[in-house]
């Protein structure tokens, strides 16, 4: 057993302890329950253990009845074939103390156990040697640890992206030809930026059989995490992946050609699955000017911008808030074609905005402004050479038609706090567009949780939509 590091700030690293239904729920799919005797496993992220306590166990029970009461050999069996990496000594040595309790029980004592006291990323002793990779791996993004741990690797290479897309690789390397790795982990990879390189790998090879998927379910206390069971199987090309939705059980098997759209992995009946492929090829065809999308200001100061209070001026204009459908007031410091004014000219023909605007300096200046964007201006170019232009607004957290706000917003006036749309169609267009079962279908197919039971998406999401229903 090594002790070598020694970190107690676990949040840093993204720990988040699994439920014990969770726990026998992944040993079952991997197939760990009667054969598993002289089996190698291994839980690289182990935590408290609470899944090396359950593996344990299942090892002792299953050993016991095949063998009986065989303490000595029993101990062998359990230092040769149960492994371990966490990077928590407090943790670790937890886990310890607990695994001693439970094999106690079956006449075992002072077991040397397989587990390390390390960092998984830098720890390839297990290298294809596991028959199962099976854990929770961290949740943490990565510009929170040092990039220089991640950015060798094969799916973090690039971008910014998540440490738990790093476990994948690790956990699928220290399989052998055969192994099985079971994970539960966020399900953004299936459609995030991030998770590209690991789709391409998932496409490339079909080793994925199974995925859990736990929907809107709150599996971790405090952690708004929308989150998959995934189950890889070397060694074998699947064409269909087993998908199982947790929260109305139902199972299908769902082909890979369907499953794979532009890149991303949706899960769905296949008549959604269908609409999604028809959505994306029209955006491949028509993938053009007659419908733009786009994100409204980002002043990054709305309550200094923005007041019902201020009085009309050529620099106050009407601004909507998409979120809400509620009409205010904000000062734009810019000229009809979204140029920036001069700070000398802003003081000097309005000056009541400008004192205004000096009195909360200094929490302008605080903000993390573009480039080139000076202290009195929004903090974003976003929107602004749009202002002038007739547009329609949209929020961008719905679950149903009640849930929807969309505002005409004319030219002259804002947008923030949710998307416009810029477009040679009509209002009514739109509208019926919106309006329409296949949207809320569409937003639900890419399963962008949100609390409530809403669905949120892009700019680039709605104008696939829209260029597809307004063909």
């Amino acid at each position: 057993m090594n002790k070598t590091v020694s970190i107690n700030r676990v949040k840093n690293f993204g720990a988040v302890y699994t439920p014990l239904y969770i726990v026998q729920i992944m040993l079952e799919l991997s197939g760990y329950n009667k054969d598993i005797l002289e089996k190698h496993i291994l839980e690289n992220s182990f935590g408290d253990g609470v899944f090396l306590k359950e593996i344990v166990r299942k090892y002792c029970n299953v050993f016991t009845n095949v063998y009986g009461n065989k303490p000595n050999i029993l101990k062998q069996h359990l230092e040769t074939y149960i492994h371990g990496i966490e990077i928590n000594y407090d943790e670790y040595i937890k886990c310890i103390n607990m695994l001693d309790v439970i094999v106690s029980e079956y006449g075992v004592y002072n077991v040397s156990w397989d587990l390390y006291n390390d960092n998984a990323l830098n720890f390839d002793k297990f290298n294809g040697k596991m028959d199962y990779v099976i854990g929770n791996p961290p949740y943490v993004r990565v510009h929170n640890l040092d990039r220089d741990t991640v950015k060798q690797m094969e799916f973090t290479k690039t971008g910014m992206t998540d440490l738990y897309i790093a476990f994948y690789e690790i956990g699928l390397k220290q399989l052998n030809k055969y192994g099985k790795l079971c994970y539960i982990t966020p399900s953004s990879f299936f459609t995030s930026k991030s998770g590209i390189t690991l789709r391409e790998y998932i496409e490339k090879y079909h080793s994925l059989s199974d995925v859990i998927d736990l929907g809107k379910i709150q599996v971790f206390e405090n952690i708004m995490s929308y989150t998959a069971i995934t189950l890889f199987q070397n060694n074998k090309y699947f064409d269909y992946i087993n998908y199982i939705d947790y929260e109305t059980k139902k199972q299908q098997l769902l082909p890979y050609s369907e499953v794979f759209q532009s890149g991303q992995m949706h899960f769905d009946d296949l008549e959604i699955l269908d609409l999604i492929s028809t959505i994306n090829t029209y955006y491949d065809i028509l993938n053009n000017n007659c419908i733009s999308v786009k994100n409204g200001y980002a002043t990054l100061a709305d309550k200094i911008f923005i007041n019902n209070d201020f009085i009309d001026d050529n620099i106050v204009l009407p601004v909507l808030k998409a979120s809400t459908g509620k009409w205010s007031k904000m000062i734009f410091p810019y000229d009809s074609e979204g140029n920036p004014y001069s700070e000398e000219y802003i003081e000097e023909y309005y000056p009541s905005i400008y004192e205004y605007l000096i009195s909360h300096k200094e929490k302008l200046i605080s903000r993390s402004l573009e480039k080139n964007s000076d202290w009195f201006l929004f903090g974003r170019s976003q929107g602004i050479k749009d202002t002038f232009k007739n547009k329609i607004a949209i929020n961008t957290m719905i679950k149903d038609f009640n849930s929807i706000k969309l505002n005409q917003v004319e030219k002259g006036m804002g947008i923030y706090s949710g998307l416009y749309i810029l477009s040679t169609y009509t209002y009514d267009d739109i509208y019926n567009a919106v309006y329409h079962s296949d949207f809320i279908k569409y937003l639900k197919s890419l399963r962008k949780y949100k609390s409530g039971g809403y669905y949120t998406f892009s700019s680039k999401d709605l104008e696939k939509y829209l260029m597809y229903r307004l063909h």
